[in-house]
């Protein structure tokens, strides 16, 4: 499953079905045409070997490269990310320790007809990586979309170059404060989020204000 995942994620079944298409829609009008330019008896048979044998190259190059704003670039290995990924939660052991950062942040949203729930209080990344905290295989959303870190003044969310942005509360945004309760959606008519702030200091100082003395 992981593997199939992977394959997904990496666009390696969307990639190879077109290439199937265009190869076969090739083969027929070398069929065609070449025989009406005068080509040799052995001209169509050798095209259809040489998209034959161009088909694993293409898959290939769609596990290796992503197209992406900024052209074709060489995308990060499992073990790559998976070592960013863990360089990242080592680093918010002191960011946790930080003003501000005693709420913890809600994330709910819809997955397979089934509702989740996270709760994260330290930063965490949202995207179709699967080394994301909060992961999607929709690809209306990029690898790496969003990142939504704990700060001084509240939570933040941060749009990591994305494809198609970051929209809080249905407005497109770069960098931004969350409110207490909102909706994050990545990218136009994406996969959507809601996030609820829970300040757990507050809720403390309630609760204490609310015993009775004996």
């Amino acid at each position: 499953m992981d593997i199939i995942r992977e394959l997904k994620r990496r666009k390696v079944f969307q990639v190879a079905s077109i290439y199937l298409v265009t190869a076969w829609g090739a083969s027929l009008g070398a069929a065609e045409l070449l025989p009406a330019f005068g080509a040799p008896d052995g001209a169509v048979r050798a095209f259809v070997i040489v998209l034959l044998l161009a088909f694993p190259v293409v898959v290939a190059l769609a596990w290796y490269f992503e197209i992406t704003d900024k052209g074709v670039v060489l995308d990060s290995t499992a073990r790559e990310a998976e070592t960013e990924s863990m360089d990242r939660r080592a680093q918010t052991t002191m960011i946790a320790m930080a003003p501000g950062t005693h709420s913890q942040l809600n994330v709910r949203w819809e997955d397979a007809g089934r509702d989740q729930l996270r709760t994260f209080a330290t930063p965490f990344e949202m995207g179709r990586d699967a080394a994301c905290d909060v992961s999607t295989l929709d690809p209306r959303a990029s690898r790496r979309h969003a990142r939504i870190e704990p700060r001084a003044d509240g939570w933040w969310v941060v749009d990591l170059e994305s494809r198609n942005g970051v929209l809080l509360d249905g407005r497109k945004v770069a960098v931004a404060p969350l409110p207490l309760d909102c909706s994050l959606q990545l990218g136009i008519d994406g996969p959507t989020y809601r996030l609820q702030v829970e300040d757990r200091l507050a809720e403390t100082r309630l609760s204490q204000v609310g015993e009775d003395p004996a």
